[in-house]
């Protein structure tokens, strides 16, 4: 198993995302050999996203310690990313609770907040008119077992940008290039969050997530990962 090289489709898709604010992490990894969907593998994946993520963390920080204000610091001031693998437990969850409650996947539409004064605190399907009978509930914090890639896509701690149509589009497109558009899954785990520091953020109040998707049509298995605060 191995970092999968991504397109130049998948990298402009993860460029956007975070411009508009998103804070998802996505690795994609290669099977090299005769793919097993199975939780040793599932597990493998975990562990080497993660190294993934403390590899990126450690090239940002070495190019700030290489600005002129911070030659007194060292990589030791900063956040290094470190991870217990004894502490690796995961769940097979199913495609619904993988997505979380913020998306169908029958009509392909994101659940929104609406645009309108009116309604700036209800929660309309994307393209549904903002009328009281099309009302399907009222914004506010997801439980933890309703929170999914959908709800952590649409919901960073200060706003992701665009319309309603726009994000729809973006995420549809997301699912398509990493996912297949959750149209064959294989199987799906969801990991605990105890053990990584990289979730030490989320967990103060806005959530976490930590889940390995495999893919049978591209035989890759997607890490999602995101955690972060205020």
């Amino acid at each position: 198993m191995k970092l999968a090289e991504l397109s130049q489709q998948q990298k402009q898709l993860l460029q956007q995302y975070k411009e508009r604010g998103g804070v998802i992490d996505l690795v994609a990894m290669e099977l090299e050999e005769q793919p097993y969907d199975d939780y040793d593998t599932h597990w493998q994946a975990a562990i080497l996203a993660l190294d993934a993520i403390a590899q990126d963390i450690d090239e940002d920080f070495q190019t700030i310690l290489e600005s002129p204000e911070n030659q007194h610091h060292n990589r030791d001031d900063f956040f290094q990313l470190t991870y217990d693998v004894s502490k690796f437990v995961g769940n097979i969850i199913s495609l619904e609770q993988f997505l979380g409650s913020s998306f169908n996947v029958s009509s392909r539409k994101l659940l929104v907040r609406g645009q309108s004064k009116r309604h700036v605190n209800d929660l309309f399907w994307v393209g549904d008119a903002e009328i009281p009978e099309n009302i399907v509930g009222e914004c506010g914090f997801y439980e933890p077992d309703s929170f999914g890639l959908a709800d952590a896509f649409l919901s960073p701690p200060y706003g992701i940008t665009g319309s309603s149509l726009e994000l729809n589009t973006l995420f549809l497109e997301i699912a398509e290039h990493f996912f297949a558009s959750f149209t064959d899954a294989g199987q799906i785990y969801s990991w605990s969050d105890d053990c990584s520091n990289y979730f030490d953020a989320g967990k103060e109040w806005w959530g976490t997530l930590f889940c390995t998707y495999f893919c049978r049509p591209d035989s890759t298995l997607v890490v999602v990962m995101a955690s972060t605060t205020d």
